[in-house]
């Protein structure tokens, strides 16, 4: 009789931790599949490169779902740009909070970002083609067809004596 109770706390167990992690895994990010370079651009409402030069967590909340979340706000110098309203310093939101498909931003690192235009802010995640610049050669073969915008600092700031 000992037995048979050992064995049905270990039953109850083996079943709570089912239970459980079918909660964790179904909280998980799931994606649609990937879409192709041409895809991608066409959903995006911002497509640029640059390097990430400062990030920020901040907490917003959504009153739709009545849920807090903390988003990272990473701030990228843009070296160049082939979709979107997009300047040489550019903030793109993503969200922080475990398990809501954030994208994970380093400073100093490149990154060629397709971003999603949600009230007057970008947005981007690991469901977008959102990568390392330096393993993004496919997307920047095809989005060579289109002219990117570059900024580049002036080479000469001074007037030309010539002209005047």
């Amino acid at each position: 009789m000992h037995r048979k109770r050992a064995l049905g706390s270990n039953a109850w167990l083996l079943a709570m931790v089912f239970v459980l992690g079918s909660t964790v895994a179904a909280s998980a990010c799931s994606c649609a599949p990937s879409l192709d370079v041409d895809q991608e651009l066409h959903r995006a409402d911002a497509v640029f490169a640059g390097r990430v030069v400062a990030l920020e967590l901040v907490l917003s909340s959504d009153p739709a779902i009545g849920v807090s979340l903390e988003q990272l706000r990473a701030t990228l110098s843009v070296h160049s740009a082939w979709k979107g309203d997009v300047g040489e310093q550019t903030v793109v939101y993503t969200v922080f909070t475990c398990c809501v498909c954030g994208f994970r931003f380093e400073i100093g690192e490149e990154y060629l970002v397709y971003a999603i235009e949600q009230d007057g802010e970008l947005h981007t995640s690991i469901c977008t083609r959102t990568r390392l610049l330096g393993v993004a050669s496919d997307d920047l073969e095809k989005l060579g067809h289109l002219t990117p915008a570059i900024w580049a600092a002036p080479e000469n700031t001074e007037p030309d004596p010539a002209s005047e």
